[in-house]
């Protein structure tokens, strides 16, 4: 019911479609549906180039995220059109936060063309989870390449992004990974990143199918952890509705916490420490500023495995001065703050430090065992 609400409100009769488009200038695709588009571009990838699997994922985060329904009537693969229906039925029964049922419909159904060449990318985005499954990749999987997406954490152009890009491209240079880089304004549509961004990743990833083999890229949590966590946009169940037969994506490390990632990176090449980008707090110049939610649960990542923090976040005050642990709003981040912070105390050594963060753990979730209180009293109020 939501979504045919949601459509009325946009003037769409209830069973009325919205009809897709996706034009090609030059290296840039732009991709309408009604009033919603966005581009996106990447060098190497000069369409049209038989189907557009790609957009079929874009689409999905407009439809799923706004409650429209949408005709495509441009070629896209029969493995893709098969994996549409898994996503919708899949996201029907995750039943993520504020996302609508998915809605896509196919007028020129063809098969898929062999995947060509044996080269594979995974997505980089300079963290530790996205680096340490990159290593990972290379190890196991012989994967070639690394995708930066411009326009996904940061803003395309920025000084944070030129920063990020720095990071990441000596990143390669040391892994033995070449470097593509798509960008794209989809985010600018402001859809459900938190529970749609891995779809943003399929897509990034399916306009370079013409080039590569497979794609992959990091999940942020153990199988455990997505229990306690979900609903989450990045867990092992969505990422497995995200990869078709036409173009494989694989989704790394939900057998590794972030304790084991950051040791695999150590012990990989220590010095790849140094380019960690991990910061929330200001994007807007890139860098790790030591002191936000994310930066402080790195930094105690680190004294986890006895490893000099100043590597990655070098004008910092002493972790034990600094535990400035903030809680988001909303219920499931707030969960991947206390799983992080379970992780962390149960492999931090004993002493001043495990003591005064043990104290700030126990506040932030008996905070959550509040929200979650407060949540089912709304929810089960006679």
């Amino acid at each position: 019911m939501r979504s045919i609400r949601f459509a009325k409100v946009f003037g769409l009769k209830r069973n009325e479609s919205i009809k897709a488009e996706v034009n090609w200038s030059g290296q840039r695709a732009v991709v309408r549906a009604g009033d919603y588009g966005f581009w996106i571009q990447t060098p190497g990838v000069d369409g049209p180039a038989g189907t557009i699997d790609f957009a079929a994922y874009g689409l999905a985060i407009i439809s799923a995220s706004f409650g429209v329904r949408i005709h495509v009537e441009q070629p896209v693969s029969r493995d893709v059109v098969e994996q549409m229906e898994k996503l919708a039925a899949g996201l029907a029964v995750l039943k993520l936060p504020k996302t609508f049922p998915l809605q896509l419909s196919f007028g020129s159904i063809v098969d898929a063309r062999p995947a060509s060449g044996r080269n594979k990318i995974i997505c980089v985005s300079g963290g530790v989870d996205s680096l340490a499954a990159a290593i990972r990749a290379k190890q196991e999987d012989q994967v070639t390449h690394a995708l930066l997406i411009a326009g996904a954490d940061y803003k395309d152009g920025s000084a944070g992004f030129r920063d990020l890009r720095g990071r990441v491209t000596t990143i390669c240079d040391r892994l033995g990974l070449g470097l593509e880089i798509v960008s794209t304004n989809i985010r600018s549509m402001k859809f459900n990143w938190n529970m749609l961004h891995a779809v943003n990743l399929a897509m990034c990833l399916n306009v370079l199918s013409a080039r590569f083999s497979s794609g992959a890229y990091a999940l942020d949590n153990t199988a455990l952890q997505d229990l306690a966590r979900h609903p989450w946009g990045n867990s092992a169940p969505l990422a497995d509705l995200l990869s078709s037969r036409a173009f494989p994506i694989k989704a790394y490390d939900q057998d590794t916490n972030r304790v084991g990632k950051l040791r695999r990176i150590a012990e990989y090449d220590l010095d790849l420490l140094s380019l960690l980008s991990v910061c929330w707090r200001d994007k807007s110049q890139g860098g790790n500023c030591g002191k936000c939610t994310k930066c402080v649960q790195t930094r105690l990542v680190f004294a986890c495995l006895g490893i000099d923090e100043k590597m990655a976040f070098p004008d910092v005050l002493p972790i034990g001065q600094v535990f400035d642990i903030k809680t988001p709003s909303n219920l499931y981040s707030h969960r991947g703050v206390v799983i992080r912070n379970a992780e962390i105390l149960d492999a931090l050594p004993d002493g001043k430090v495990r003591q005064e963060f043990s104290r700030v753990a126990l506040r932030v979730e008996r905070q959550l065992e509040r929200k979650e209180r407060s949540m089912l009293r709304f929810l089960y109020a006679d």
